[in-house]
């Protein structure tokens, strides 16, 4: 397995199984560790045994799952991509967004990791950058 540099899992979940081959790749383009599942109880324990940020992605609308994959920590960022969403009843501020076309939730997934990968480089350079300081402080007492 190839390390994952990106520091993001990519996991969709596509109960139905209807469009999962059309998809990973198309969001391996985007991130290149990508992780499919049909089954739910498998993808929830995936995540929850995950050490790296995930963006979930599924075509499903249901609002129990929705809640139960939002209230992961290791979840990062939800999208849904389903044509026919009722209203997913609930406060879900880690769901992005709810796409119908793919190319709209791939053009979001591309902005959104983007953003989140300036955020963690920047957080990066601060760390760094403190302890450099302290170090400096440290050597000078």
């Amino acid at each position: 397995m190839q390390d994952n540099h990106e520091s993001i899992i990519f996991i969709w979940f596509d109960p139905q199984d209807q469009s999962g081959l059309n998809l990973v790749g198309p969001l391996r383009a985007i991130n290149h560790h990508v992780q499919a599942f049909i089954d739910s109880l498998t993808c929830i324990n995936a995540i929850k045994s995950s050490k790296e940020k995930i963006f979930f992605i599924t075509s499903s609308s249901d609002s129990e799952l929705i809640a139960t994959v939002h209230n992961l920590a290791p979840v990062e960022a939800m999208f849904i991509l389903a044509s026919n969403v009722e209203s997913i009843k609930g406060d879900f501020p880690k769901l992005c967004g709810i796409y119908s076309q793919q190319e709209e939730l791939f053009r979001e997934l591309k902005e959104i990791l983007d953003v989140f990968e300036q955020i963690q480089l920047e957080s990066f350079a601060f760390e760094h950058d403190k302890v450099f300081l302290w170090s400096q402080l440290w050597k000078e007492e």
